[in-house]
């Protein structure tokens, strides 16, 4: 058999067509290259049973049948019996039929990729091992704005790179990891303009088998332009408010300094005279000037707020409630309300105390103005829980309380939920204020004639939640002993 199959092998060698001895078990003793290089990837265990069966039911030594064979296309084969043996060996060979061949598909494959590659919104860019420009498709042409005359620069080498070094790098990456994905990347286009890239590379195979690296880039460059642009502006815009916090202060503290003196006038004014004329209008301009102050002192704590720096220290609550209550004490309607002030939990909260004043201030401030006369007994209960976490103030009245339709609008700045309100509106608008510069929250629950309840929460400071860990784990270890 094998002298045989030595005879026969410059036979199926000279045939033009893909051709193979085989043994009629289905062995494949011998085949040409035009099989082993088209047919030989295609041919399934399948297609070669319904050789052997052909072959098994015919009982002549030369005929023909078809055969489809997918997705190479159909063929008419020759089977020829060169042996009288009742094992016998059969020279096949292959005619191609319908042109649809394997060779077609990849030709239109082919087609399809390029047409894809020219066609991409994508820069497409291929190097050899060696550093070598391999290809570029035409946006890639496009936007680093080669040209004929600088073609032989560019190939001959990586100077597209604003950095070898970056180069070095992902090619290195890529080579070791067969891809390398979602890096920002400077180039350098052929006028010296920098374009930026988003790029994805992976290795592949060329078209002579020797490594090829493909170089996809979306052109970022613009989007990076306008987000510079955009950074600029944001920062401008943020000095600019700075200064104009920092103005707004400086103004309001200045002005004060008038009020102060127009108060002090109107003192003495109201003791040089006993008519009652001018007593009412003295006491019209006190009214006012107070109210002016109000405004001015709560545009610079709201300037402050703003501008300045959070702190952390520990907060001792029951000390700071009776502070900020206390300084209303020129306030009439102080003397007819109670105050009830609860502290429940031993944690150490570090927080920002003039903030932590200024969210108190503004809640006690409301209770203070909007109390209830009509109540035989008004009053404010504060109730202020902690844990390592975080601090709860509930701060409850009942005085005339809020309705429901103002509830969304009472932390807006200049928004005035009565007509008894005296102040300009920022009250519960800087607490709010003061409350997100900490991180926390603030909830209201109110009802017209039975009164109000604000909640809220404030986080505590790392170092707070550090102290109260360890403060936690010494009392652990004092307890095991």
């Amino acid at each position: 058999m094998a002298e045989l199959v030595e005879i026969l092998n410059p036979l199926i060698n000279s045939f033009q067509q893909p051709a193979i001895v085989i043994h009629s078990d289905g062995v494949i003793l011998s085949a040409n290259s035009e099989y082993t290089i088209h047919l030989k990837p295609v041919i399934l265990p399948a297609y070669l049973e319904l050789i052997i069966d052909q072959l098994e039911n015919s009982n002549s030594v030369n005929f023909q049948f078809c055969l489809e064979l997918s997705p190479a296309g159909k063929f008419s084969v020759t089977a020829t019996k060169v042996d009288s043996s009742s094992s016998s060996i059969w020279v096949i060979r292959f005619f191609l039929v319908e042109e649809n061949s394997w060779k077609q598909q990849y030709e239109r494959l082919e087609k399809m990729y390029g047409s894809f590659i020219e066609n991409s919104f994508e820069l497409i860019i291929h190097t050899s091992e060696d550093d070598q420009w391999l290809f570029f498709n035409v946006l890639a042409i496009q936007s680093f704005g080669i040209q004929q005359q600088n073609m032989d620069s560019i190939y001959g080498g990586v100077t597209l790179f604003e950095e070898i070094a970056t180069y070095e790098r992902l090619k290195q990456k890529i080579v070791s990891d067969g891809k390398m994905e979602r890096e920002t990347v400077f180039f350098k286009r052929v006028d010296g303009t920098r374009l930026t890239g988003l790029v994805n590379g992976y290795l592949a195979n060329g078209i002579k088998g020797s490594p090829v690296i493909v170089w996809i880039i979306l052109d970022i460059s613009d989007r990076i332009e306008y987000e510079d642009r955009l950074q600029l502006k944001t920062d401008q815009l943020e000095k600019l408010n700075l200064q104009m916090e920092k103005f707004l202060y400086s103004t309001s503290h200045d002005l004060r300094s008038p009020i102060t003196s127009i108060l002090g006038l109107v003192n003495l004014l109201r003791m040089e005279t006993r008519d009652k004329i001018v007593l009412d209008y003295i006491q019209k301009i006190e009214a006012t000037a107070h109210k002016l102050d109000k405004t001015i002192k709560d545009i610079m704590i709201y300037s402050k707020n703003n501008y300045q720096r959070t702190t952390s220290e520990r907060i001792d609550f029951e000390p700071l409630v009776w502070k900020v209550w206390n300084s209303y004490r020129k306030n009439p309607n102080l003397r007819k309300i109670s105050l009830e002030v609860s502290i429940q939990g031993n944690a150490h909260i570090y927080s920002d105390p003039e903030r932590m004043e200024i969210i108190l201030e503004g809640l006690l401030s409301n209770c203070i103005n909007f109390y209830d006369s009509n109540k035989s007994k008004p009053f404010v209960k504060i109730e202020i829980t902690s844990n390592q976490h975080e601090a709860q103030l509930l701060v409850a009245d009942n005085g005339i309380g809020i309705g429901k339709a103002y509830i969304e609008n009472i932390f807006t700045m200049f928004f005035k939920a009565t007509h008894l309100s005296k102040g300009a509106g920022l009250g519960l608008f800087i607490v709010r204020e003061a409350i997100t510069q900490l991180h926390g929250t603030v909830h209201v629950q109110s009802e017209i004639g039975f009164g109000s309840v604000f909640k809220v929460i404030v986080p505590n400071d790392p170092k707070g939640r550090l102290i109260n860990r360890k403060m936690q784990l010494l009392h652990t270890a004092s307890s095991v002993r």
